[in-house]
């Protein structure tokens, strides 16, 4: 009972963040999802090499994402020229390369791949979350996580009331394809009525919550992949009752770039 406390508490101070950020959005959205990449690449890091990752490497990945994320957010939020933001991330990255020439490891190609791996899943996808909400506004931004929200919800309650028949046993023993079907029901009655608060139709809505949806438990189940090779249980310990960072935004890190492609192809 005292653990499902500290968890709700949890949540709700991360959906409470969530929320002001993004209504607030400037340099309070700036600020929390600086820090989620900053600490979400720390975590992917230690997942990758297994807790053997040099500092030098630690600050030059960490460095490197910061740089897309701000670059990307100062362009889109304050019309900054985005030649401006450019050449410090791709600095970084051809230090990073260099790097490997002095610090003596014995699989170079590796450790390249693993700080790859790194920015690509983390910092670039927090990144066009960034782009997803001056782009397109507070409000999608909003209800994007909204969906994401329910589809947890939703799967949790009719998995646990009705599961039987296992999703991906594999990876994830406790999900089921009728906790997957009842997430996305409750995806599909939000895009339903999205029309009413947001504007546009139920054309757009209903495919949009059936996206966040499915790249949300691909989100989830490939973050329990690479806990699973990494021979880990949770991300980290930094928030209670859930685990760590990549253990919350893990549906996230899928959702941000397939919504952002969709609203693409529609808008």
């Amino acid at each position: 009972m005292k653990n499902l406390i500290i968890r709700a508490l949890s949540g709700a101070v991360y959906i409470a963040l969530v929320i002001s950020s993004i209504y607030f959005g400037g340099w309070l959205f700036a600020t929390f999802f600086g820090i989620l990449v900053i600490i979400g690449m720390h975590e992917a890091q230690k997942l990758a090499w297994k807790g053997k990752c040099s500092t030098t490497i630690q600050v030059l990945d960490i460095a490197t994402g910061m740089a897309l994320f701000l670059g990307a957010f100062a362009s889109v939020a304050f019309g900054t020229d985005p030649r401006l933001a450019a050449p410090l991330p791709i600095l970084l990255v051809l230090a990073r390369f260099i790097a490997g020439l002095y610090l003596k490891e014995q699989s170079p190609i590796a450790s390249w791949a693993n700080s790859c791996f790194t920015i690509c899943y983390v910092a670039v996808p927090l990144t066009m979350l960034a782009l997803i909400l001056h782009t397109y506004g507070m409000l999608i931004a909003l209800f994007m996580f909204v969906c994401i929200w329910l589809n947890d919800t939703g799967a949790y309650l009719v998995g646990c009331t009705i599961g039987k028949h296992r999703l991906f046993e594999r990876i994830s023993p406790k999900k089921s394809w009728e906790g997957f079907f009842g997430g996305m029901a409750f995806c599909i009655a939000a895009g339903a009525f999205a029309h009413h608060l947001i504007g546009g139709c139920q054309a757009i809505w209903i495919p949009f919550a059936i996206i966040v949806s499915a790249f949300s438990t691909w989100g989830d189940l490939v973050e329990s992949l690479i806990k699973r090779t990494a021979g880990v249980k949770d991300s980290g310990n930094i928030m209670p009752g859930h685990g760590g960072v990549l253990d919350r935004i893990d549906s996230l890190l899928f959702v941000a770039p397939a919504i952002l492609a969709y609203l693409y192809l529609v808008h």
